[in-house]
């Protein structure tokens, strides 16, 4: 009997032990998943926070260049200039390129709208710069000058023969 009673005891104190470590493995697993759920959660905090300051940033940007572009159109709007081109009646005539020259320096000519008119924006006083008109199919000055205190040019061309 004795022999029995010591199988009995170490059969128990082995259950015991396994028990004991599923317990503590089932602790452990619970602790890991404990954590794990408050380090995602904390990662979605911060990125629900990055998320918020970057939408923050991207309004204040966005105000900034709303701002720039307003300003950069009222500059554009002071230094617009207007060039028409008519014929002899009078009325508007497209496709007539346009040449503004500052000095020896031209620009590429650019042709007149539908509307028979050119705007640009002149950096420095209307008075530095020259118009032509280099086609050959019209008859003009040589040039053209601003009138002092406008920013409008009208040019009178004739179609020629």
């Amino acid at each position: 009997m004795n022999n029995k009673l010591l199988r009995i005891m170490a059969l128990t104190c082995v259950l015991l032990a396994f028990i004991l470590v599923f317990v503590a493995c089932d602790d452990e697993g619970a602790t890991d998943t404990t954590s794990v759920k408050t380090e995602a959660q904390t990662e979605l905090k911060s990125e629900e926070k990055t998320e918020a300051q970057t939408e923050e940033k991207t309004e204040k940007m966005t105000e900034k260049v709303t701002e720039t572009e307003a300003v950069t159109e009222e500059k554009k709007d002071e230094n617009t200039y207007k060039i028409v081109v008519v014929d002899e009646s009078g009325a508007p005539v497209p496709n007539v390129p346009v040449q503004i020259c500052q000095g020896e320096i031209c620009l590429i000519p650019v042709p007149t709208n539908s509307d028979g008119f050119v705007e640009k924006a002149l950096d420095a006083d209307p008075s530095e710069y020259t118009v032509k008109i280099p086609d050959p199919r019209y008859v003009t000055e040589e040039y053209y000058t601003f009138p002092e205190d406008s920013k409008t040019l009208t040019i009178t061309v004739t179609v020629a023969e």
